[in-house]
């Protein structure tokens, strides 16, 4: 959502404003977000949403929440935990994987809300000469990888260790993956998760008048950096679109309706 403070930011409460009109006008059940960095926004955003919603907020300090996550869900949370990247430290923030549980359609299903740096396997290989069938434990921890490599390999490795440490859990992954090529995502995704969200158009594009302002000119445009993946077998798409239309972060979001067969 781009929740840095002003100036680092700029339309700020015009666009959290939009945002909840957006689900409650589009009636959406499950609402994921990143980069809610201030509790002021945190509680700004549960003042609006709180008559329909539940929600959760990994923990925080006293001014700031450290994750930038924050989930709203119309059913009850269940389970809430907060799992920390042992990756590279981005000071003052403290990324990791917010996980909650909840039941769809009599099923119970774990949440995982996320937002990290993906670096695809092969091109760290490639590039620091490392077998591509190397375990993550080992790539992270090979002293021929620069620091921020370990680092995001970290966070890569704190994401798959979770997924499977319960692989036929149901479970619905969802966040800012920072994803430049999708074909390496999916090829570095365990074998029976699946992305549903629209993979043929970028959430993160040159032409978001967001993406070019003074804060945001080192970041690198046209990923599709924002998914959602799952391992549901039985769970039926019914529509997936990338919102455009209000603009209310640097990343459009991904909507996709669905229903448990």
């Amino acid at each position: 959502m781009w929740g840095f403070p002003e100036p680092l930011s700029i339309d700020k409460k015009k666009r959290f404003i939009e945002l909840t009109n957006l689900i409650e006008r589009d009636k959406i059940d499950i609402v994921a977000l990143q980069e809610i960095w201030t509790y002021k926004d945190v509680e700004f955003l549960k003042s609006r949403l709180i008559k329909s919603f539940f929600s959760n907020v990994p923990p925080k300090n006293l001014f700031f929440n450290r994750s930038g996550l924050m989930l709203f869900s119309k059913y009850k949370l269940q389970n809430c935990n907060f799992i920390k990247f042992n990756g590279i430290s981005e000071p003052p923030s403290k990324k990791g994987i917010q996980e909650v549980s909840l039941v769809l359609g009599g099923m119970k299903v774990r949440i995982l809300n996320t937002h990290l740096k993906y670096t695809p396997l092969h091109i760290i290989s490639k590039s620091w000469e490392i077998q591509h069938n190397s375990d993550l434990k080992t790539l992270a921890k090979s002293p021929l990888l620069p620091i921020k490599s370990k680092g995001w390999m970290r966070q890569y490795k704190s994401l798959m260790d979770s997924l499977l440490r319960d692989p036929y859990c149901p479970t619905i992954l969802l966040g800012d993956f920072n994803v430049y090529d999708i074909r390496d995502f999916l090829k570095d995704l365990p074998t029976n998760f699946q992305i549903i969200s629209p993979i043929e158009e970028s959430t993160h594009s040159v032409n978001n008048i967001y993406t070019r302002t003074r804060s945001n000119t080192i970041i690198d445009t046209g990923q599709i950096a924002d998914l959602i993946v799952t391992n549901i077998k039985d769970i039926k798409v019914l529509e997936t679109k990338v919102i455009k239309t209000p603009l209310i972060s640097d990343h459009y979001p991904v909507l996709v309706t669905f229903e448990m067969q």
